[in-house]
């Protein structure tokens, strides 16, 4: 098999890899304990995100530790989970909010 055989063997793995990605719902929101919203106003937030292109990947960790740690958060009161989809590239985040 010639080089550029395989080649492109390869990238068409990829792109088919990357079409066949499974999704959840766009947006969850997770409660991790009793929420009182009269104070969110004082609530800081953080952000950590994983993105994948061509299939490959993730490039990332969408870790809620990290997206505390990012946003200066000790007690994470709820998060969000979300996923932005484009051509050939898609990243997952999570958001958490707290104090």
């Amino acid at each position: 098999m010639s080089k550029w055989r395989a080649t492109a063997c390869l990238v068409s793995i990829f792109l088919i890899s990357g079409c066949t990605f499974t999704s959840r719902p766009d947006l969850e929101m997770q409660v991790t304990t009793k929420v009182s919203f009269g104070d969110v106003g004082k609530w800081k937030s953080g952000e950590d995100c994983a993105s994948h292109f061509l299939g490959i990947g993730p490039f990332g960790t969408q870790s809620m530790v990290t997206a505390a740690q990012a946003g200066g958060i000790k007690k994470v009161s709820y998060f969000e989970k979300f996923t932005h989809f484009y051509l050939l590239y898609w990243k997952n985040c999570i958001v958490v909010y707290g104090r």
